[in-house]
């Protein structure tokens, strides 16, 4: 399992911004299946991001990534995001599973596969 995500309060602005940034990507890769389609679009996003770099002030700075970040979690999300094949909800998620043990060790033709 991967580790808990640390909260917002306890991450530096530098790891909010890329945090941000990151998922932005990510998101914006859910909307736009074709790659030239989604270069086009990363690059109108850094310059978004590149707008906001010369902020200066602490209250406007964080009003501009809290507003960056309800956007993306809000207006961005996509209702059927993509899924890699073998990640949970992708088409290849658990094919092929091994059968549970004690279901093999109730059959009649059972052989431990290593001795």
């Amino acid at each position: 399992t991967a580790p808990e995500p640390l909260p917002f309060a306890m991450l530096s602005h530098t790891q909010r911004v890329t945090r941000l940034y990151r998922h932005s990507l990510r998101v914006l890769l859910n909307w736009t299946v074709q790659r030239e389609t989604f270069n086009e679009q990363a690059l109108l996003l850094r310059a978004r991001f590149d707008a906001n770099k010369s902020l200066a002030g602490e209250r406007s700075i964080s009003a501009a990534l809290r507003e960056g970040e309800e956007f993306v979690l809000s207006k961005m999300k996509h209702p059927d995001p993509y899924r890699l094949p073998w990640q949970e909800g992708g088409c290849t998620y658990q094919r092929n599973t091994p059968p549970v043990k004690d279901i093999l060790e109730r059959s009649q033709d059972y052989k431990e596969p290593y001795p």
